[in-house]
């Protein structure tokens, strides 16, 4: 008797194994270990991923049985309209396209808040209505294609995507279907959006995102990567300030200028993140007069900022006293002493990256007992999206 006793006393019932399991960054190789564990992290999965390779027969299985609390889609590297009308059995052995399938169950309830379209082949037209006829119901949507041309994809195709999209919150767009017009029209038809990330081609000017953020008066995340803002237009210029409820700003691998960053710091007192990743064009006097303005910033990324020196680090930290998160990484004139200051006078900071860990702890050490100093390599893989099983 003694024997069952003890095996239920060790007993633990899914709920428990859960919480455990959400604590641990990596839960594929758990699903290795027991059927039981396996039935487990499927529960707990969030996203899927579907590449080409991807057995197309699978999907109603793997997105409305095997992973029941599917929140996020990532399709890549494939053509829309091949996949969404290419017919696959379902559990009954019939034969029913994706896209009716993917209509029939969102017209009880879709499981997805966010879909990613990464490196789509020849975006067009029918590809964003089939979009909307699926997944109408959701908040975040990114989109990457570099192998369309503007003229695949026109005004009123990004017209049909935003009215049809009514619950869009977040939206990530890049490539060269994308320009000026469209992306006014996009902003201007989703009055819901919070959230704007865009990676700049050629197609897009000062002019364009002047007037596209115009449309956009409760955006609280702004991300323009790869853009020229050097010499920055007086309505640009308008046009940030007027973004009173910004707390996220990311200009990652621009051309910015002082200006600019003066700019935004006589209205943006309530910037908590900022990213200016491997951004040129400005110097110390800019990002100063920012940082001064903006005491509430707590994630800064000055990843590769060049003019930085130990003084500098020493004169910033004394406005950060809200600092949770700092990315130093190639930042080659920072030394120990930096860091150093960084540790005394942001008592939050809990993350710092830098290149390499510091060479010498006898003045660091001790402040350090909450701080994570990582190395940059044992981050790349942080963010990498599950493959599809």
């Amino acid at each position: 008797m003694s024997q069952p006793s003890t095996r239920m006393k060790l007993y633990l019932p899914d709920e428990c194994w859960e919480s455990v399991f959400n604590f641990l960054p990596y839960q594929k190789s758990l699903s290795l270990i027991s059927k039981r564990f396996l039935s487990i992290t499927n529960n707990l999965r969030s996203s899927l991923t579907i590449l080409p390779a991807t057995p197309l027969g699978l999907l109603p299985h793997l997105i409305y049985i095997r992973f029941p609390n599917l929140t996020s889609l990532h399709i890549r590297h494939i053509y829309l309209s091949e996949f969404f009308v290419r017919p696959i059995y379902t559990s009954n052995y019939s034969l029913i396209r994706l896209r009716d399938l993917a209509v029939e169950k969102n017209k009880s309830t879709c499981p997805f808040k966010s879909i990613t379209f990464h490196n789509i082949i020849n975006i067009t037209d029918d590809d964003l209505i089939l979009i909307v006829e699926c997944f109408s119901s959701i908040q975040q949507l990114d989109i990457s294609s570099y192998r369309s041309c503007d003229r695949d994809v026109t005004d009123i195709g990004i017209r049909t995507l935003s009215i049809g999209l009514t619950k869009l919150r977040k939206v990530v767009i890049s490539g060269y279907f994308i320009n000026d017009s469209k992306l006014v029209i996009l902003c201007k038809h989703s009055p819901l959006l919070e959230k704007v990330i865009i990676t700049c081609d050629k197609y897009i000017t000062q002019h364009g995102i002047a007037s596209a953020i115009k449309q956009m008066l409760n955006l609280v995340s702004f991300s323009v990567k790869r853009f020229n803002f050097e010499n920055n237009s007086p309505d640009l210029i308008a046009s940030l300030m007027g973004l009173r409820n910004m707390t996220f700003l990311d200009l990652s691998f621009s051309c910015i200028s002082d200006e600019l960053l003066i700019s935004i710091a006589k209205v943006h007192v309530s910037l908590k993140k900022l990213v200016l990743r491997g951004c040129r064009g400005y110097n110390y006097v800019g990002i100063y007069i920012l940082l001064l303005k903006c005491r509430l910033v707590q994630h800064l990324d000055l990843h590769d900022t060049e003019f930085l020196e130990d003084e500098h680090i020493i004169e910033l930290s004394k406005f950060l006293s809200h600092l949770k998160f700092i990315d130093l990484s190639d930042c080659s004139n920072i030394t120990d002493l930096g860091l150093s200051a960084l540790t005394k006078n942001c008592p939050l900071l809990n993350h710092m990256k830098t290149k390499e860990p510091p060479k010498t702890w006898t003045d660091i050490g001790r402040f350090c007992c909450k701080l994570s100093i990582e190395d940059e390599e044992i981050l790349r893989d942080e963010g990498r999206c599950n493959c599809w099983i």
